[in-house]
């Protein structure tokens, strides 16, 4: 990467701290507001098309815990959720959170042991109603999707059109949390990973900014966002995306062996696994 770019993984993280920070503290004039009057809640309904609930709505504590996967859910808690309904409503939450110096977390599909979206304070941006196929282009092998889409759902639209993308192995998990985990995929071996399959990612900055990053332009952006986890410092709202061949078929076999076993198994993984076709997935 160091080849490609100008920046070094070092220089590139020491200077987007100050974007990070602007998302958790900064401040930006918005023509909707009296100038030095942040934004309130009533000013955030208003500019939102989505759902917005503040600790005491009577609807408020479903709406933080209603679509979490594990359900040993701590007592924290943030200020205020937005259950966003598009861009347009990021970029509102964007801003109220700078106007308010509040800070930002931001929700995918909500599938985690340790409930890392739920932190007492600030503002909760939940993206699970953007979880739609936007395009598929079948010829050119491209399609653009949301990214709470499952793994399950993309690769049943995919399929029933003779195509297919390298997603997760956890059906139900989400597509923009795998991919910004860095995406270990089915078939990786000849794929690649599902990060190597992402064209371009169109994102909200910290600045309240909607881009779109690719190796050409907003390159750092698109850097980080391949691997960088939930500490990714932009909201993604749209993954562009390589697509495959649907193969005929994945076939999958398991074999049980002894632990007194494990040794020789163990040995034998080691000796042979580089010789195996990359078709073949390995586990142990």
């Amino acid at each position: 990467m160091k080849g490609e770019n100008s920046f070094s993984r070092r220089g590139f993280v020491k200077g987007t701290a100050a974007a990070a920070g602007g998302l958790l503290l900064g401040r930006s004039g918005r023509a909707e507001t009296p100038k030095g009057a942040p934004m309130d809640i009533d000013a955030l309904k208003k500019a939102c098309k989505g759902v917005v609930a503040a600790q005491g709505d009577a609807n408020f504590t479903e709406l933080i815990h209603g679509n979490l996967w594990n359900r040993l859910i701590p007592s924290r808690a943030p200020q205020v959720l937005i259950r966003v309904k598009d861009e347009q409503d990021v970029i509102a939450a964007i801003h109220f959170a700078r106007e308010n110096k509040w800070k930002v977390v931001v929700r995918g599909g909500g599938h985690n042991w340790c409930q890392p979206t739920l932190r007492n304070s600030g503002l909760l941006i939940d993206l699970s109603e953007l979880n739609k196929v936007i395009s598929i282009d079948v010829g050119a092998r491209k399609a653009v999707v949301q990214p709470v889409i499952s793994n399950r759902d993309i690769q049943k639209v995919l399929n029933a059109k003779g195509l297919a993308y390298p997603s997760g192995h956890c059906p139900q998990v989400k597509l923009s949390g795998y991919l910004l985990g860095g995406g270990m995929a089915w078939n990786q071996g000849v794929w690649g990973s599902g990060t190597e399959s992402i064209e371009a990612i169109e994102l909200v900055t910290a600045e309240g900014k909607l881009i779109t990053a690719s190796k050409d332009e907003h390159a750092e952006y698109f850097w980080a966002a391949r691997g960088s986890g939930s500490g990714f410092f932009g909201v993604v709202t749209r993954y562009h995306l390589k697509l495959h061949p649907l193969p005929r078929a994945i076939h999958g076999s398991t074999y049980y062996y002894s632990m007194d076993d494990a040794a020789a198994v163990g040995g034998w993984l080691g000796e042979n696994a580089a010789k195996i076709s990359p078709a073949v997935e390995l586990s142990l």
